[in-house]
């Protein structure tokens, strides 16, 4: 399975979509931030999750449009919705 599809230039915007599903209960627990890191380090970079933001649906499909990678970002929200049960 490829981990790291995420271009370089859409890898910011995955992230905040992630953190804005993370963050949709008020609350952004020590295992989603580490959830955060780790997508960012398979894909060659380090995340500073405290300058995360949420960000709309609609500029992450305007900056990712290759379905591969759209649908890698849904597979990982949807994981990140579970990290924490």
């Amino acid at each position: 399975m490829d981990l790291a599809v995420l271009s370089g230039e859409a890898l910011p915007h995955a992230l905040r979509a992630l953190f804005g599903v993370m963050a949709s209960n008020g609350v952004v627990t020590e295992a989603e931030r580490r959830f955060l890191e780790v997508i960012g380090e398979l894909h060659g970079s380090r995340v500073d999750v405290s300058t995360l933001a949420p960000i709309a649906g609609a500029e992450v499909a305007r900056v990712i449009e290759d379905p591969h990678q759209r649908k890698r970002v849904v597979q990982l929200a949807l994981i990140a919705a579970m990290v924490e049960g």
